[in-house]
């Protein structure tokens, strides 16, 4: 048999997982969605998703595994710096996840594999090579790829585009412990607390970031759909600011919440960047899409980041 590449995108509400063959493709996929009555580890939830997509898979055959979390990780790629949605500081994943996986763990920003994911899978990279990426899951995560390559940063933790500011009279504390930040608005904790000064959903809705049945009652409920669409306003000014700054040739959504509400979201945030756009006369506004590969797109990337790190010798980070 092959080798093969495990990943896994774990986020606030889920755990995605896929096995990759030594091409890059998917052999297997699997998707759980925590249990709020029983939560587990962080670990624990990762290792029962992979064991789901692992299951035929001699371990011999096993490489390596890539794990993608919202959040900051360290440059080594080997633990979680600061991981709000899932309640983690400074947690050695990597050192955690591999007596049980028995292969080296990398440990990578969820935004960042997502986009690694689409430029693998895209047929337009070829032209598109100035590209931001936006998951708008439980919280908003971003990355950057200039000229091809995704940008890192000085300390391994660029691109935190859930934290521009949008409203500068918003006194909501986001999870970064500033106030106005767009992930306020455009992710599943911020339409469920949008929705519950509202009084669309409870306490518990929020505690749980229950956004899903806030974009299913927009069909139906107008004030249901005005959140929405407030999402997408606010992330267009994001997206704004953003192409002010690299210039890119393409905007990509991803994650569960930009798939979901991707048909009020999007056109709300692109009327909101023709209003507020910049030398309008000299550029267009960039392309913006929902990624190609769907939901699994950060467990793909984080397979695909594995085999990366693995074949140039990163064993241990």
């Amino acid at each position: 048999m092959p080798d093969h590449y495990l990943g896994a995108d774990i986020g606030g509400t889920k755990t995605a997982a896929v096995l990759c063959d030594d091409g890059g493709q998917v052999t297997a996929r699997a998707w759980v969605e925590h249990d709020p009555d029983r939560p587990g580890t962080i670990s624990q939830r990762i290792i029962d998703v992979l064991e789901k997509v692992a299951v035929d898979l001699a371990r011999e055959d096993l490489r390596a595994c890539g794990v993608a979390v919202a959040g900051l990780v360290s440059r080594d790629h080997r633990a979680v710096i600061h991981a709000a949605t899932l309640g983690a500081r400074m947690l050695s994943l990597a050192e955690s996840l591999e007596p049980a996986l028995r292969c080296p763990c990398y440990i990578v920003n969820d935004a960042s594999a997502a986009l690694v994911g689409h430029m693998f899978e895209s047929q337009s990279q070829a032209s598109h090579r100035h590209v931001i990426l936006l998951t708008v899951g439980t919280g908003l995560g971003g990355a950057v790829a200039v000229d091809g390559r995704v940008v890192e940063g000085a300390n391994g933790v660029a691109a935190e585009l859930g934290h521009i500011a949008v409203d500068f009279d918003d006194s909501r504390r986001c999870l970064c412990g500033a106030t106005g930040c767009v992930e306020n608005y455009a992710s599943g904790r911020g339409l469920a607390e949008m929705a519950a000064e509202a009084g669309l959903a409870s306490e518990t809705e929020v505690a749980s970031y229950a956004s899903r049945r806030i974009v299913e009652l927009a069909d139906v409920d107008p004030i249901a759909k005005g959140l929405v669409e407030r999402a997408g306003m606010m992330l267009g000014r994001a997206m704004t600011q953003l192409s002010t700054v690299l210039d890119p040739e393409e905007f990509i959504i991803s994650g569960s919440v930009g798939h979901a509400a991707a048909d009020l979201m999007l056109p709300a945030a692109r009327r909101e960047m023709e209003r507020r756009w910049p030398f309008p006369a000299a550029r267009s506004i960039p392309d913006i899409k929902v990624d190609a590969i769907g939901p699994h797109a950060g467990a793909v990337g984080a397979a695909r980041l594995a085999r990366t790190y693995y074949e140039s010798g990163t064993e241990h980070g």
